[in-house]
């Protein structure tokens, strides 16, 4: 089997299964990745047995697939072919920003931030509430010793 009798099977085979563009995705992607092999050096004799039976390679495509819009295949990369699903890709590029771009969220903010320093006042005062008996006297008595100390030289 040579490479247009490859992709002409896996298109064959793909076309029950998939759309239009899922067919032309994939025997796009596996004629790249024939050619780039053999750029390499490889012969295509070598690459097509390594890839093995195209009706194979169009079941695992379906089944990955699952009929749902996800894809999971390899996608070209610097230094070669990465495995690739579109829902890992979903998560991890799943980025949300808070705008203040209503009324509703910037009130919310500045009532946050309110609550914020009221919390941070109230554990000062709490603290400083709870040592006052003790640094109390004990700031008097610093003081009153500078004071006479002070007042001997």
């Amino acid at each position: 089997m040579n490479r247009n009798e490859f992709i002409r099977e896996l298109q064959k085979a793909l076309e029950n299964d998939l759309d239009t563009a899922g067919v032309r995705e994939n025997v796009r992607y596996y004629s790249g990745y024939i050619e780039d092999e053999v750029r390499k050096g490889r012969s295509e004799e070598e690459i097509l047995q390594e890839l093995g039976e195209p009706w194979i390679i169009a079941k695992t495509i379906v089944d990955a697939r699952g009929g749902g819009t996800s894809y999971q295949g390899y996608d070209s990369a610097e230094d070669g072919y990465v495995w690739t699903d579109s829902k890992q890709k979903e998560r991890r590029n799943n980025i949300h920003m808070f705008r203040l771009d209503q009324k509703w969220k910037i009130i919310l903010l500045l009532v946050a931030v309110v609550a914020v320093f009221g919390l941070i006042f109230s554990i000062i005062t709490g603290i400083i509430s709870l040592l006052m008996p003790v640094l109390g006297p004990v700031l008097i008595i610093l003081i009153i010793i500078k004071i006479f100390s002070n007042r001997n030289r």
